[in-house]
């Protein structure tokens, strides 16, 4: 192809830089940088199995194998419906029924949960002591309900735990996101109170 009369010639066709050659690399830097690439794979590797082992294992305060949360899931958000739907209003008699009504609902969430496979319970520490702990919720909001069918001045006191705090706190944690105490158990009192 010929090129137009009077432009001139198109320059030769080369790069305008070149990379100058590469210098020599010494022995002990070429180990040096193999040493530190197996140091690196070696340190990502042990965190990698670090993490894998944390996720298999069980943690002494939470709730967190799959069967044991999908179990606490289902039966918390029954018996967290149920206890929300019951007003502890009226007379000493009929806040007691109410109080005994919701506590139903807490015990039966207890039983289908301690109803699990051995297997599946023993998977994850902590549910025994958890349940254990709704037990005592129960048991504590049973004797505020005496109190107040017997005419006396009733106060409702939150069970607590060996640091002096309100077991509730132990309880929402171990099961975070799954399943935290109903405020209407932690308040009794009709027209309830805001949790601390």
């Amino acid at each position: 192809m010929s090129q137009p009369p009077g432009l001139p010639s198109y320059p030769p066709l080369r790069p305008a830089w070149t990379p100058p050659p590469p210098l020599p690399v010494r022995r002990g830097w070429l180990w040096a940088a193999i040493a530190t690439s197996v140091v690196a794979t070696l340190a990502i590797g042990a965190l990698l199995a670090a993490n894998v082992l944390t996720w298999t294992q069980d943690i002494p305060s939470l709730l967190n194998t799959g069967k044991v949360m999908a179990a606490v899931n289902r039966e918390c958000s029954t018996m967290t419906s149920t206890v929300d739907s019951i007003l502890v209003t009226g007379d000493p008699e009929s806040q007691a029924g109410a109080l005994a009504d919701q506590n139903d609902a807490v015990l039966s969430m207890v039983d289908e949960l301690r109803a699990l496979p051995d297997r599946v319970r023993e998977s994850d520490k902590p549910l025994d002591a958890w349940l254990d702990d709704w037990e005592s919720l129960v048991e504590a909001r049973e004797q505020y309900a005496e109190k107040l069918l017997a005419g006396r001045r009733a106060v409702f006191e939150v069970p607590l735990d060996d640091d002096g705090d309100e077991i509730w706190e132990r309880m929402d944690f171990a099961a975070e996101p799954d399943c935290s105490v109903p405020e209407t158990l932690l308040s009794p009192y009709a027209g309830g109170t805001s949790r601390v």
